[in-house]
């Protein structure tokens, strides 16, 4: 009992003692800790030795300085490598706490400043590098290189202090720059939209049969002992074949200015065809003659005059006409464009011919003297005359008078062209 009773305290005692042991044991550990900075170190100077940045027990990521945004189309480029355990830049996830060398947990894992918090953000690497300035790709750290883009260069990891790299907020997909007079694009300009409205008649000699279909209005017309060749083309064979297409009475008086444009491929032949011939004619010995017209011819050569292209405006033939000629008859053996605004606010005729102006003629009347009744493309209002051998491609009616610019813009888009966006 004497030595059961001595010896209890004594084992009471000693446990006391341990536990003070333990106590002062861990209370001067706390000389080896910042409390101001609880992730660094006291060194034996007394100075503070900062951990490693965005060194933990197991990984050497180091941090990255953060991108400037830059441009407006760029994504992020590429910058160095990312602590497998920080925090990502921004657009990433956030890293979770890691742990120092010795022990203490880092105060890092701070979100990138668009990024969501989580501790198993995807490394830079599971996702491609921008390589263009398109994509949402994300940088695997190190100072980001600035670029066109808007997208922030990605920071890396969590460093000494546990900040996130610097960026800016990604984009994503940002657009390639639009040419400005690409149509083709949903955000580029509609180059021929502003002459939409004044587009009142087209036609592009599509399908198969003798139907003319006017796309825009609704004057259709007729193909007379010919047809439609199904691939958008009409082809005629001129001469005293009678072929011809015969467009709706007055289309043209009706108007006080307008732009014929026509896209045809000549083949040559006798002088005094016609690409167009509006107006009407009458009957003398036995032949037709015009009386009123405004025409359009590849080689044009009155009075024995050398063939030239021509377009013409006359209310009353018999009497006198206005006229504006090129250089040379039509070429033969490809298409062109030619373009005749006939301007009833300046009273004048332009011709252009692939866009380009051959001349210009004021003593323009009015276009509702023309007696349009007979409006052919192919055949002349005088019977004597050689029908039209060619391909008609399309013609296009306009009821303003076309600027140099916009018959330019015409030509530029060629045939087929889109007049909305």
């Amino acid at each position: 009992m004497g030595v059961g009773s001595s010896s209890t305290p004594a084992i009471a005692m000693g446990g006391v003692q341990l536990r003070w042991v333990l106590f002062l044991s861990a209370y001067s550990c706390f000389g080896c800790v910042n409390l101001d900075k609880p992730w660094a170190s006291a060194s034996p100077d007394g100075s503070d030795v900062v951990s490693t940045a965005g060194t933990s027990a197991a990984n050497t990521g180091v941090r990255g300085t953060g991108g400037a945004s830059g441009g407006s189309d760029t994504a992020e480029a590429d910058g160095g490598a990312r602590g497998t355990s920080g925090p990502d830049s921004a657009g990433g996830g956030g890293g979770g706490p890691v742990l120092d060398s010795g022990g203490m947990a880092l105060a890092g894992g701070a979100l990138g400043a668009g990024g969501q918090a989580g501790t198993d953000a995807p490394e830079g690497a599971d996702r491609p590098l921008a390589t263009g300035g398109i994509g949402p790709d994300t940088g695997t750290g190190g100072s980001a290189a600035g670029g066109a883009g808007s997208a922030a260069g990605a920071g890396g990891a969590g460093g000494a202090d546990g900040q996130s790299g610097g960026g800016g907020t990604s984009r994503g997909d940002a657009p390639d720059a639009v040419s400005p007079y690409d149509s083709t694009s949903a955000d580029g300009p509609c180059v021929l939209c502003s002459l939409a409205t004044s587009l009142v008649h087209r036609y592009n000699f599509g399908g198969t049969g003798t139907n003319v279909h006017d796309s825009v209005g609704t004057a259709d017309g007729t193909v007379v002992n010919a047809q439609l060749s199904g691939s958008g083309t009409l082809v005629l064979a001129g001469g005293s074949s009678g072929q011809y297409v015969a467009l709706p009475a007055h289309i043209l008086s009706a108007l006080t200015s307008v732009t014929l444009e026509i896209w045809v491929t000549w083949t040559g032949g006798n002088n005094n065809q016609r690409i167009l011939d509006f107006g009407s004619n009458e009957l003398v010995d036995g032949n037709y003659r015009a009386t009123t017209t405004v025409i359009i011819s590849p080689n044009s050569a009155p009075d024995a005059l050398t063939p030239r292209l021509r377009a013409s405006y006359s209310s009353q033939v018999s009497l006198s006409g206005t006229f504006v000629d090129a250089t040379s008859a039509l070429a033969t053996g490809s298409m062109k464009q030619i373009a005749v605004v006939f301007d009833g606010q300046r009273h004048t005729i332009s011709m252009y011919l692939n866009g380009k102006l051959q001349g210009e003629t004021a003593g323009l009347g009015a276009l509702s003297l023309i007696n349009d009744t007979n409006n052919w493309l192919g055949k002349s209002q005088y019977s004597g005359d050689p029908g039209f051998s060619g391909t008609y491609h399309e013609l296009r009616i306009y009821d303003a008078p076309l600027t140099a610019d916009q018959v330019q813009a015409v030509y530029a888009a060629g045939t087929n062209a889109s007049f909305s966006q």
